[in-house]
């Protein structure tokens, strides 16, 4: 199931607030005063929703590689060619994890 971003939650409450605040104004229902703090309570939800989001966005940013040398990069190329292989039938790329062809259905291992 897919989350819901904040600015939907801010969005629809504020369109619940505003049109329970319409409402009441023309009907004189007292009823509609729940809708306005459903839309309140959107409104909360995803302005919380969105402030969560800055902060941990701003805790995830890893660390950039600034000094790696030369043999190091050549170690990380070996290893990362070393996760791909071939299938000998048909020529297609897998993981080095793979027993069998995805199409052709070889063994691979």
């Amino acid at each position: 199931m897919p989350k819901i971003p904040g600015i939907v939650f801010v969005a629809a409450g504020i369109a619940i607030a505003w049109f329970s605040r319409y409402v009441d104004a023309r009907t004189e229902n007292q009823g509609m005063i729940l809708f306005f703090y459903a839309g309140i309570v959107l409104i909360a939800i995803g302005v919380f929703k969105i402030i969560t989001k800055m902060i941990m966005k701003d805790q995830e940013k890893p660390e950039k590689e600034t000094n790696i040398s030369e043999e190091e990069k050549k170690i990380r190329e070996t290893i990362e060619k070393r996760r791909i292989i071939m299938c000998g039938m048909c020529g297609t790329r897998h993981y080095a994890t793979s027993n069998y062809c995805h199409m052709c259905g070889t063994k691979l291992k």
